[in-house]
């Protein structure tokens, strides 16, 4: 036994000579103690010479619980949030987590909130939460959320959408011909259908990218502005404003079979050009939500940026490999066309805040 120990189970104590007291009442050689708490031992020994031993004994486990999504039952990205609570009789608590049949992550601090990554696939998905204190207690908890990841269309050479035009109504007079509504910023450009944008504050930003070939909507006619835009999806955005000639890279993603035949082209393109390189497990997770430090990433990327690698950033939130991207946009003047102020890294990004992204970029000369 040692000054200060935590112990989850029963302890037996011994000493070799003198007398003793524990937690003021006398205690015999090789006696058990098992009540849970704080206590202290002290050993007397001939000229009151003492020995003083603080232990503590908690075999209870930590307990808790968490939401995803503030409960919600289904979500349609991987990205979600988790909202945790957690309590225990003694000490400090750590955690771990893990999706179901997954590998663990490490054991940190407890925390309230944390983002996590859900694997891909339309199904119910559990996420495991381990608590564990200063003994070795460790409590179990679990919740369940229903992924449905609608998968974008995008028209390719072989099945282009086609967007439906309002027919003109006949001329009141034969002099006075009605001509066909054109987008106002962008003369020649088609006219836009989408059900879902009227009066919204990027509906001039997703007109345009339309009239420049960058988006197409969705088969049912809407354009989802303000659901998260996915890895995929804004990969295929970013390399549509780039126009990227000549042969594309061989996709060697784990995941490859599940991106999308509209967006793997786009992908090669982008792998090619360094703009993306997937995640040190090799996987891509195309349909996964694309975080805002990662698309700073691709489009310093993408603009050929110049990168200090040991930049330095006031917000310690910023993971240090996307710190230089960051900073080099900060410059630029185009990080604060994404709303939200300060900068969060970890946050996901809407369909519309990626088009009207997009557009600056394309208006913006960057320095």
């Amino acid at each position: 036994m040692v000054d200060g120990g935590i112990y989850n189970s029963d302890v037996v104590i011994s000493f070799n000579k003198g007398t003793a007291t524990l937690n003021g009442a006398p205690f015999a050689n090789n006696t058990t103690v098992s009540q849970e708490g704080l206590h202290k031992l002290i050993v007397t020994y001939i000229a009151g010479i003492e020995t003083v031993v603080n232990f503590t004994i908690d075999k209870t486990a930590p307990s808790g619980s968490f939401t995803i999504n503030n409960g919600a039952a289904t979500t349609n990205s991987t990205r979600v949030n988790l909202s945790i609570t957690a309590t225990d009789n003694l000490g400090q608590i750590q955690m771990r987590l893990a999706n179901e049949n997954d590998a663990w992550s490490n054991w940190q601090a407890y925390t309230p909130a944390l983002t996590w990554t859900l694997p891909n696939g339309n199904d119910p998905k559990r996420v495991l939460l381990e608590l564990r204190d200063e003994a070795g207690n460790i409590g179990i908890a679990s919740a369940s959320i229903t992924l449905f990841m609608e998968a974008p269309v995008v028209s390719v050479p072989d099945s282009p959408i086609i967007e439906s035009r309002p027919t003109p109504k006949p001329p009141e007079k034969p002099d006075q011909p009605i001509e066909e509504e054109k987008d106002s910023e962008e003369p020649g450009a088609e006219v836009i259908t989408f059900t879902d944008i009227l009066g919204h504050w990027a509906e001039s930003y997703i007109k345009r990218a339309v009239s420049f070939g960058i988006i197409n909507g969705n088969t049912d006619g809407t354009f989802k502005p303000d659901a998260a835009i996915t890895r995929a999806e804004f990969t295929v955005m970013l390399m549509r404003m780039l126009k990227p000639e000549g042969q594309v890279a061989e996709l060697s993603f784990v995941d490859e079979s599940i991106i999308g035949s509209w967006a793997k082209k786009e992908i090669a393109y982008a792998v090619k050009a360094k703009i993306v390189s997937g995640y040190s497990d090799g996987y891509f997770r195309p349909n996964a939500a694309i975080s805002r430090t990662e698309m700073i990433v691709m489009i310093a990327g993408a603009l050929e940026l110049p990168i200090d690698k040991d930049a330095k950033t006031t917000d310690s939130n910023i993971p240090q490999w996307a710190k230089g991207a960051v900073e080099a946009l900060r410059r630029s003047g185009l990080l604060t066309e994404l709303s939200g102020n300060p900068f969060i890294p970890d946050a996901s990004v809407t369909r519309a805040e990626a088009v009207k992204m997009i557009i600056e970029v394309m208006q913006t000369e960057v320095r």
